[in-house]
């Protein structure tokens, strides 16, 4: 096995030990028109958006605190599809943890379908599903993985810390 498929099959690993709660897929417009002018989506855009969305999730989730300091929910994003193409549309798969216990996942799924619709490239298109056990969160991690190329940083996003 060569070097790359040692690095591709090792993410895949580490990902999957993961404790994933929330699994979200955020179709995204294409296309926006600013006073009658069309901006494309690109991927640098859909992962700016990805990152919007999840910073306010996060705001909902845990509140301002009086100290300032920001806690944000782990998470990482895998975009597919192409730009500018009638071939597959450019969208985003997410995989979220972090949540703490007491807020229920249905809600925080309610949440992040409307910042999700309500973001500059979000479309109302959106799927969710809330996963409890491990084999469900490892399903979705190799899902989201299946095109999933290391080497093309562009095309995911994590944040992982858990501060």
């Amino acid at each position: 096995m060569n070097a790359y498929f040692r690095l591709k099959n090792a993410y895949r690993e580490w990902f999957e030990t993961l404790e994933v709660q929330v699994a979200f897929t955020g179709s995204a417009r294409q296309c926006r028109y600013e006073g009658g002018v069309p901006e494309w989506l690109t991927i640098d855009a859909l992962n700016g958006n990805v990152r919007h969305v999840m910073k306010r999730l996060s705001r909902e989730v845990f509140g301002r605190t009086r100290t300032g300091r920001k806690q944000r929910l782990p998470y990482y994003a895998v975009i597919e599809g192409d730009e500018k193409s009638y071939g597959q549309r450019l969208h985003c798969h997410l995989a979220i943890g972090g949540i703490p216990p007491g807020h229920s996942l249905d809600d925080v799924r309610q949440v992040l379908a409307r910042l999700w619709q309500d973001s500059w490239w979000g479309y109302r298109e959106v799927h969710s599903a809330a996963l409890s056990a491990p084999d469900e969160s490892a399903r979705w991690a190799g899902y989201i993985l299946k095109e999933f190329d290391p080497r093309a940083t562009e095309r995911w996003t994590t944040n992982l810390k858990t501060e």
